[in-house]
């Protein structure tokens, strides 16, 4: 004779830990896009599908990050409006795109050609050089390598002459 019990099952919902609002600055942009996405990273159970990681992402806007997107959540104000934004992605690409700074591309991309390691350590300059690539023409191109591009970054400023 088999006695068999039967436990409840329970879902419990893990809360996604609270983030700290974006104020639109571009400053913050990619910092707070970073956080967005790892924090989004193995939570299926708290963000099942798209729409609710946008619905979270929107919660975390700030009053200054608000206006700048409101016009692409109409939706939420006026029912009968379909929704422009269904996926996280999309999100952040209008996000980038209306907080972004309009000159990144340009300013990195100059960074990366211009780059010189004076008086900082090589740590200071690989970290420098690798955050101003993520921004610039270079990244995703082909071109070259990462590491072939910072080779030739690195031997011209070590064969310029020290005055």
């Amino acid at each position: 004779m088999f006695l068999r019990i039967r436990l409840p099952q329970h879902i419990f919902r893990v809360s996604a830990p609270p983030m700290l609002p974006y104020d639109g600055k571009a400053s913050n942009l990619r910092t707070f896009c970073s956080q967005l996405l790892n924090l989004f990273q193995d939570q299926d159970v708290s963000f099942p599908t798209e729409i609710s990681k946008v619905r979270y992402a929107y919660q975390c806007l700030g009053p200054g990050a608000l206006l700048k997107i409101r016009t692409h959540f109409r939706c939420l104000e006026d029912p009968s409006v379909r929704p422009k934004i269904t996926s996280i992605s999309k999100f952040l690409d209008a996000l980038k795109r209306e907080s972004g700074d309009p000159g990144l591309v340009y300013k990195a991309t100059r960074a990366v050609d211009e780059m010189s390691q004076k008086n900082m350590t090589f740590h200071d300059f690989i970290t420098k050089f690798q955050d101003n690539l993520v921004d610039s023409t270079y990244h995703d191109t082909g071109e070259c390598s990462e590491t072939e591009l910072l080779v030739s970054v690195y031997l011209c400023d070590s064969k310029l002459p020290k005055e």
